[in-house]
């Protein structure tokens, strides 16, 4: 029973970075697991490939590999128990609950304070209805934090069951971005060879409309799935919602089915923030500029395609 695992309920916005700063010391005294990925990750080796607008940060984090590797064809889903409903987790784990959702410590981080956000009901990974909860809840962390959609065939570890991730907001070189903050309204962002619909208003509802209709236009270009290929970042920057959405073509690169020596990346949401996991130390020191741009190439909608979906 959630009720169990739920160390608070928390109804008025403004309390939850104080309910989720408690609930991270609470799991950090209580749960060796989740001290013991906080620890890897702060001697996680990185490097910078590219700075600017373009910047990308690699990094080596080997325990990332079950998510790089995650099964998510149907077959594969139906045939594990879903990891985020509540009698799967880990009998340490706790969670504060906002709205529906149960915020969770990750104890496989790949950024600081990286939680899982989950619903507490077994549904499907769907975007379009949450997009205010998505809104709500980026506010509520505030601009410190950021958080995080996968869509189900493009980094979703677990499209069986809805979920947002949430993280800081430092450690994502999307926002040092020079549109990032300075443009009211929709526009496309170019990051390297990846590119968003970079969407920014004050008031939530303009916001909250803007995403769904340009979720509605890409859904227009994959009539036959239940959702656009997408993933998603949002976070309340300076009075704002910063919202960016980066539609994809592919969940994986060719190199990742390589039958020997897979690639060990598998971009998502953290990949087009410009954080990019690598899951094989021993890849680490291969992957360089040229690399992430044939990656990105392969998977995302490029920048004149884009303009001319949103002109």
């Amino acid at each position: 029973m959630w009720e169990k695992r739920l160390l608070r309920t928390v109804t008025d916005p403004s309390q939850l970075p104080a309910a989720v700063d408690q609930l991270l010391t609470q799991q950090h005294a209580s749960w060796d697991a989740l001290r013991e990925g906080e620890a890897a990750l702060r001697v996680t080796p990185t490097r910078w490939l590219a700075r600017g607008d373009a910047a990308a940060m690699v990094q080596a984090n080997v325990r990332r590999s079950a998510s790089t590797f995650a099964k998510t064809d149907a077959t594969s889903i139906a045939e594990r128990p879903c990891f985020l409903c509540e009698v799967n987790l880990p009998p340490a784990e706790r969670g504060v609950l906002y709205d529906d959702l149960v915020l969770m410590p990750n104890p496989f981080p790949a950024v600081a304070d990286h939680l899982t956000i989950a619903t507490r009901e077994h549904v499907p990974q769907r975007l379009a209805r949450r997009v205010a909860s998505l809104h709500r809840l980026a506010r509520a962390l505030g601009d410190e934090r950021f958080v995080l959609y996968n869509g189900p065939r493009c980094g979703a570890s677990a499209p069986d069951h809805f979920h947002f991730q949430c993280g800081r907001a430092r450690d994502l070189p999307i926002f040092t971005h020079s549109l990032i903050d300075g443009h009211v309204g929709e526009q496309v962002l170019e990051a390297g060879n990846r590119t968003a619909l970079h969407i920014r208003h004050a008031q939530a509802d303009v916001a909250t409309a803007a995403v769904e209709r340009a979720l509605g236009v890409l859904r227009m270009a994959a009539p036959d799935e239940d959702e656009a290929m997408v993933n998603v970042l949002s976070s309340w920057r300076h009075d704002h919602y910063v919202t960016l959405i980066f539609p994809r073509t592919r969940h994986r690169p060719d190199a990742f089915y390589a039958r020997s020596r897979r690639l060990a990346i598998s971009p998502a949401a953290l990949e087009m923030a410009g954080l990019v996991v690598v899951s094989d130390r021993d890849q680490f020191d291969e992957v360089d500029s040229a690399m992430l741009e044939s990656i990105f190439g392969e998977v995302c909608v490029g920048a004149d395609d884009a303009r001319q979906r949103w002109p």
